[in-house]
């Protein structure tokens, strides 16, 4: 819909009281002559009138019933009838906070009333397909991510943020920046005195609109005013109904309980969660996916990327990182499609991705993903492939250095709990080159400590850390196993 402002600097019209309500939408234009036009205009139109049924008396009781009317702005003619507006007029237009537009016309307002009428048409069928566009798409959302996939998409659709507050004020759900407006939402959403930071918010309170429930709040700039309400309304519709359900955030739950299974379970517990997730039979990577900032609401966004990809992807968030495991063959899709997030779209994440591997088997993947994440964090890259690293291609290059690394670590191995602190504690020590003092400091524990550990590491080992050539080796074992960054 075109606003009054536009209206006036498009077609010449002047506006006659304060321009402080010149951001209000007009949904069509009406003509009419009539002293009490109240049953003859239509909610949210212009009214366009040269005042035959005006006078002074009269003034105030015909702006009463445009309010009530609820019409957008009234606009006289001058020239036939009025060389100026009323000033009863003026005053009670004013006083109500109806827009007053003015318009020399001393041939009468035909000039400028069709062209008008064919612009607000014209405006209102793209912003009505527009609204179906929009609405197809949340409906897709919430069939495909459910309630956190429709708060996302709304924001996506209204170019301004979304959340959704419980009784008590918790957010939720939230995306596009809503963190920097949860006090907001939460303050709309409980009727109480709020700072707007967006000229507008909607509020749609969830479950047969009782207050006491939840409620969706969205905020969108100026412009998108009718559209967005029309949006939100419709994700509050959609929310209710997923709400109905045994558990709304069921979806979520399976994903993350999925992917523990998967990094942490037996052998026989990850294949039916990957034959669950339709990745069972293929070679796969993990992915590892961090957020620069923490507006992003990252696991939302990375599902919207699976939705978009309409491909077996496994993904589960966990504050601003979110893990994937993706089949081998999907990866350039991926990696396309977090290419776009950031140089396209602008949003501050980074990509590590790991070695293929099957499923049975994700823990070195996992490693390395992270690894390459620190280093395209580092780097400035937007994404780091393990396998593309200076020492990964060197590893990969020497024949039998899986062997190596078994048999190198077969004792460490089988060290149970102290496994994990050994191997991190001699992975950092290799990597300051043999420093006592800067690897503690970087594992927090006393000199004393570390020179224990690495004493323990050479007893299970056989490798003495004073030889270069044991510390080689012990290094190659480590990027074997993924253990070591570039």
């Amino acid at each position: 819909m075109l606003s009054v402002e536009e209206i006036c600097r498009t077609y010449g019209f002047r506006m006659a009281t304060s321009p402080a309500e010149s951001g209000r939408r007009v949904a069509g234009v009406t003509t009419c002559e009539l002293p009490q036009p109240g049953k003859f205009v239509s909610r949210g139109s212009l009214v366009l009138t040269l005042g035959l049924g005006l006078t002074q008396a009269n003034a105030g009781d015909y702006v009463a019933e445009l309010v009530r009317a609820e019409v957008s702005a009234l606009g006289i003619g001058l020239g036939p009838v009025w060389t100026q507006p009323p000033s009863d007029l003026v005053e009670a237009a004013a006083e109500a906070k109806l827009p007053l537009l003015e318009l020399d016309a001393p041939n009468g307002l035909d000039a400028v009333i069709d062209p008008l009428r064919a612009k607000l048409l014209q405006v209102g069928a793209a912003e009505g397909q527009r609204l179906a566009q929009g609405r197809t798409r949340l409906i897709h959302a919430a069939n495909v991510g459910g309630a956190a996939q429709v708060v996302s998409m709304l924001a996506e659709l209204i170019r301004g943020w979304a959340v959704v507050v419980d009784r008590a004020g918790r957010p939720l759900y939230a995306t596009g920046g809503a963190r920097l407006h949860i006090d907001d939402a939460v303050a709309a959403a409980s009727g109480f005195p709020r700072r707007v930071r967006f000229s507008e918010l909607s509020v749609h309170h969830l479950d047969e609109n009782r207050t006491t429930t939840s409620a969706l709040v969205a905020g969108f700039r100026p412009g998108e005013d009718a559209l967005a309400r029309e949006l939100a309304g419709t994700a509050a519709s959609l929310l209710t109904l997923l709400g109905r359900q045994p558990d709304a955030q069921a979806s979520g739950r399976a994903r993350r309980l999925a992917m523990s299974a998967l990094l942490n379970d037996s052998a026989t517990v990850r294949r039916s969660i990957a034959n669950d997730w339709a990745i069972g039979d293929v070679d796969v990577v993990v992915a590892r996916v961090r957020s620069r900032s923490r507006s992003v609401f990252l696991e939302e966004t990375a599902l919207r990327w699976v939705e978009e990809l309409n491909q077996p992807i496994l993904v589960a968030g966990e504050g601003p990182t979110v893990t994937a495991v993706i089949p081998v063959d999907l990866v350039p899709e991926w990696c396309a499609r977090v290419e776009t997030a950031v140089r396209v779209d602008g949003l501050p994440v980074r990509c590590g991705i790991g070695t293929k591997t099957s499923v049975v088997d994700l823990g070195t993947s996992l490693r390395q993903a992270e690894q390459a994440l620190e280093v395209a964090l580092a780097d400035g890259r937007v994404i780091a492939d393990y396998a593309e690293l200076p020492t990964s291609r060197l590893v990969g290059s020497l024949q039998g250095g899986g062997a190596l690394a078994d048999r190198t670590f077969a004792a460490l191995d089988q060290a149970g709990a102290q496994r994990e602190t050994l191997m991190t504690s001699l992975h950092v020590f290799l990597a300051e080159n043999g420093s006592w003092e800067a690897a503690a400091a970087q594992l927090g524990v006393h000199r004393h400590t570390l020179r224990h550990r690495m004493q323990r590491i050479e007893e299970l080992t056989g490798h003495d850390l004073s030889r270069m050539e044991d510390r080689v080796e012990l290094w190659v074992a480590l990027r074997v196993r993924g253990f070591a960054t570039d």
